[in-house]
């Protein structure tokens, strides 16, 4: 059922095979965990390939019931089949450089494209300055396939224009991900800080870009007592520190921390932390809002409908005129 990668070498072609196959991999590199989608790199990555850490993983990950070890099994196979094959690449590569030019356009224009549409294909860099400099649909549907980011380019898109109202703004962001740099790139000029309870993913970005402002924190909650917190709003209070705290955020994104398995922390304390953060004519956009304790409490803390739906985006605004 699984499979173990202590190394710190580049992408492992056995851990793709193993991926391919429908094997999961609990690995300590790095450079695996940067192709899985957050989630999945966040249930997979050690942070340490020391004996008990790695016997707690393999515990862990050995405990869960086949209907949560099945999907992970389908979703690392399709990522290592259809975006990490030699053969695609070279289809996808073939194809454009077959392709003629189009009339009036010069050969070493024509060249120039291609490179750079192949690029994007392997580089997230090159795909995330791509759309900062114009977010379009067709360019963060396209960053986000590169980089394996789980929101929808509607939804990515959603967001950009929010932070493009407000140029020069604060931007919070609960959870860091392969999308991380977007943000920051997209609001340059503004603040951006992410709020990360997974000190090993944070490393793994950092890594990949030293630039993130990255501020921890830890949750004390369990997605299964989501109810029973509703009645104890107390217990869902976050310790964040000052430069969280200090002034209010222009636009505040929920999309952390983990609440895809009932053992996870689920979401609500940074939903509940984000009422209290937003600027009073700012907006709060929830993630994966097709979710139970997501969608219930955004109605409780952020209002009884949201301003925005997009795909599983709901968008709040005016929150503090909500007395949930």
């Amino acid at each position: 059922r699984f499979a173990l990668q202590l190394s710190g070498t580049a992408l492992d072609k056995g851990v793709l095979e193993c991926m391919a196959a429908g094997v999961v991999p609990l690995t300590s590199n790095p450079c695996t965990a940067e192709i899985l989608p957050a989630p999945l790199a966040q249930d997979l990555f050690l942070a340490s390939d020391d004996a008990p850490a790695v016997g707690e993983a393999l515990a862990r990950l050995g405990g869960l019931p086949e209907e949560e070890v099945a999907p992970m099994r389908a979703e690392l196979s399709e990522i290592a089949v259809s975006r990490h094959g030699l053969d695609t690449f070279w289809d996808r590569f073939m194809t454009a450089a077959r392709s003629p030019a189009r009339p009036g356009r010069a050969p070493v224009l024509w060249l120039k494209r291609t490179v750079r549409s192949t690029l994007r294909d392997v580089g997230g860099g090159v795909a995330t300055r791509v759309a900062v400099a114009r977010p379009s649909p067709a360019r963060l549907e396209a960053m986000r396939h590169v980089l394996h980011v789980q929101m929808s380019g509607a939804e990515i898109g959603r967001i950009a224009a929010a932070v493009a109202a407000r140029p020069g703004g604060r931007l919070l962001v609960f959870g860091l991900g392969h999308d991380s740099s977007f943000w920051a790139r997209l609001n340059a000029g503004g603040e951006t800080l992410f709020i990360e309870d997974d000190a090993a993913w944070v490393e793994v970005c950092r890594r990949r870009d030293p630039s993130l402002a990255v501020v921890t924190t830890t949750y004390t909650t369990v997605r299964t007592e989501w109810e029973e917190l509703m009645a104890t709003p107390e217990r869902l209070a976050l310790d964040l520190p000052p430069v969280v705290t200090a002034a209010p955020w222009d636009v505040v994104v929920v999309d952390a921390p983990r609440g895809h398995r009932p053992h996870t922390p689920g979401r609500m304390q940074s939903i509940f932390a984000a009422r209290g953060l937003v600027d009073p004519e700012g907006v709060v956009f929830v993630h994966d809002s097709d979710r139970t304790v997501e969608r219930e409490y955004g109605r409780r803390y952020l209002g009884p409908s949201p301003s925005v739906v997009t795909g599983r985006l709901h968008g709040y605004t005016r929150v503090h005129d909500h007395h949930g």
